[in-house]
């Protein structure tokens, strides 16, 4: 009865009850078997079923009493019984859940809760099988956990629902709450839930930075703290950036990076390898910017043109990807060898590196500083001349 467990209780009431049944029908049965009436149940012993050993009646009037304790319609007394048996039940599971609520209630006053909304949203929480505040922010933090783990393995259609349903429980359970505290940090977190349940395809970081932001909501809630700078700034980023704006900038600038790669082996793609080493290593820098305007090109199409299949390649991009980041470092690495390799020659043929020009010229820089001082008389510097 204290730890509210009713179905041990009625199986407990019950095997006392078949218990009482069994001892009537036993000493009935005794006494039927026994010549000359019941003078002879003070002399024998009882045996009852489910019990170990035998009773030693004491008394004949003892075990008539029992008897006629059961035997006055034994059938319609059972029922009886079982009635006041669930009503008690139910008293108590009423009184218990009086005390959850009014401890949900408390909680909700040192939330900062208004009195007359304490109520109605103790029900509700009660009702959604919440008996804490703490309970409630979990569960919402255990959704955030699964959008996260969705986008992360590009399941978009799942992650798109498990923020959905994430944004049903934060009205539903933490909404009021907030509201009643601080309205403008709930229209900022319901705007982000929207934001991001609205972003296609989603990305992890935004999964995240939504993620963050319920947990920070949820400390609010239970522990009255305040939302961290880096968050606020990250919540107001995700929601001016996620989507569209995202996906056409990355594509512009992946766009742009081609216009410096060609004007460069424009310029110095001829038969000097060691501007073409620069080339390379320009190049190895800027892929990363050109996959992020792939994938977002990607993510305009699977937005305007319903190309649902593109959406999963958002799951690669740098700012979320280990396995893409690693490729981003390995190219990193390959770009400075390239680079080192390529000036370093450079530098050499202009005599900076323990070397003169051809011929005896003076040194690459006051070459530069007469040819721009004196225009008639510079020297043409021959690009392609490897030196």
């Amino acid at each position: 009865l204290v730890g509210g467990d009713t179905e041990v209780v009625l199986s407990s009431l019950g095997a006392l009850e078949t218990e009482i049944v069994a001892m009537g029908t036993a000493a009935r049965e005794r006494r039927a078997s026994v010549p000359g009436g019941g003078s002879a149940l003070a002399v024998q012993p009882i045996v009852l079923p489910g019990v170990d050993g035998v009773v030693e009646p004491t008394d004949v009037a003892v075990i008539q009493d029992a008897e006629a304790a059961v035997e006055p319609d034994a059938a319609a007394a059972e029922p009886l019984a079982l009635v006041d048996v669930t009503a008690f039940l139910m008293e108590l599971e009423e009184a218990a859940r009086r005390e959850r609520l009014d401890a949900l209630e408390a909680e909700l006053e040192l939330s900062g809760m208004l009195a007359p909304q304490r109520p109605g949203h103790a029900e509700r929480l009660l009702a959604a099988g919440f008996e804490t505040l703490a309970d409630a922010v979990a569960s919402l933090a255990a959704t955030s956990a699964r959008a996260i783990a969705a986008t992360h393995v590009g399941d978009d259609e799942r992650a798109r629902t498990e923020v959905t349903a994430l944004g049903t429980g934060y009205q539903h359970l933490l909404s009021p709450i907030v509201r009643a505290t601080d309205a403008g940090l709930d229209t900022t977190t319901s705007a982000l839930i929207d934001q991001v349940r609205g972003t296609a395809p989603l990305r992890l970081q935004d999964a995240v930075v939504l993620a963050g932001q319920i947990d920070a909501v949820g400390a609010t809630v239970t522990d009255r703290a305040t939302i961290p700078a880096l968050q606020r700034g990250a919540a107001t980023t995700t929601s001016l950036w996620a989507g569209p704006a995202r996906d056409i900038a990355s594509l512009i600038v992946g766009l742009l990076v081609l216009v410096p790669l060609f004007l460069l082996n424009l310029a110095f793609g001829g038969g000097n390898r060691h501007w073409q080493a620069v080339g390379v290593a320009l190049f190895l820098l800027w892929v990363p910017a050109l996959f992020e305007g792939v994938l977002g090109l990607a993510g305009v199409l699977a937005r305007y043109a319903g190309i649902d299949a593109l959406a999963p390649l958002a799951a690669y991009s740098i700012l979320g990807s280990t396995a893409a980041q690693t490729v981003w470092a390995a190219l990193t690495l390959l770009a400075v060898i390239f680079a080192i390799v390529g000036l370093s020659a450079i530098s050499r043929q202009f005599g900076l590196l323990g070397g003169r020009c051809r011929g005896g010229t003076p040194t690459a820089s006051r070459s530069i500083s007469r040819a721009l001082s004196t225009a008639s008389t510079a020297k043409t510097v021959d690009w392609d001349d490897e030196g």
